[in-house]
C-alpha cells in the first residue's frame, strides 16, 4: 500500500523500511527484498542454481562437501545422478543416528582406500559421533587415500556441528523456492540435448 498523504513522496525507500520495521516487522523481509531489487539488481536476492558439479570441481579427496539442507530440500537424487555420471558406480550412503558410529567409521576407512564416494546423511542427528568424524577428516591428509574418494555430508543448520569440518569443507545450500522460475531452472539444468 502507498503511504498516506504527502508521506509517499516525502520518504525515500530506506526511510519507508524504518517505518515498516516499527509498524509491520512481519513485512520487513519482503520490503528489504524489494529495496535490494530496486536499488541494486534482482540477482542479489535470487539464490543461485544448485550445481553439484561446481562443488565437486573445487573439492579434493580430503575436502568434504557439506550440504546444509533446509526443510523440504534433499540433494540425494541429484547427487546419485551426478555420481553415476561422473564415477559410473553407485554412491554409498549411510543415514547417521545413534549406534551407527562403528558402521560409519568402517565405511569411511574402506571407501577412502578404494575411491568410492560416501554420503553421510543427517549428521546433525549424531552430534556425539562428530569428534570421531573430525579426526577421520583430519587424517585424510596424512593417510593413504584414493584420489577419487569424496565425502559428502548433509546437515541441518546446527550450532553443534564441528567448526573445523565447516572450515575445511565446501558448503552448499539447497533451498526450496516458491518462485516458479527458480524451480523450473533447477529442474531443467540437469538435462542435456541427449
Amino acid at each position: 500500500m502507498t503511504f498516506p498523504g504527502e508521506w509517499e513522496e516525502k520518504l525515500d525507500m530506506f526511510q519507508k523500511l524504518i517505518i515498516y520495521k516499527a509498524l509491520r516487522p512481519d513485512y520487513l523481509t519482503i520490503c528489504i527484498k524489494d529495496f535490494i531489487k530496486k536499488k541494486m539488481e534482482k540477482h542479489f536476492i535470487e539464490p543461485p542454481l544448485f550445481k553439484i558439479e561446481e562443488g565437486y570441481n573445487n573439492s579434493t579427496k580430503d575436502t568434504p562437501i557439506i550440504f546444509v539442507i533446509t526443510p523440504g530440500s534433499d540433494p540425494l537424487a541429484d547427487l546419485k545422478k551426478f555420481s553415476d555420471k561422473k564415477m559410473g558406480k553407485d554412491l554409498k550412503q549411510l543415514s547417521l543416528g545413534q549406534g551407527q558410529g562403528k558402521q560409519a567409521t568402517a565405511m569411511f576407512k574402506k571407501f577412502s582406500e578404494d575411491g568410492t564416494w560416501l554420503l553421510f546423511q543427517n549428521t546433525h542427528l549424531y552430534i556425539s559421533w562428530m569428534p570421531k568424524l573430525e579426526r577421520l577428516i583430519e587424517d585424510l591428509g596424512k593417510a593413504d587415500v584414493h584420489p577419487e574418494f569424496r565425502l559428502f555430508l548433509t546437515t541441518a543448520s546446527s550450532t553443534d556441528f564441528p567448526i573445523s569440518i565447516l572450515q575445511t569443507g565446501i558448503k552448499m545450500t539447497v533451498e526450496t523456492s516458491g518462485d516458479v522460475k527458480q524451480m523450473m531452472q533447477n529442474a531443467y539444468q540437469n538435462y542435456t540435448d541427449e
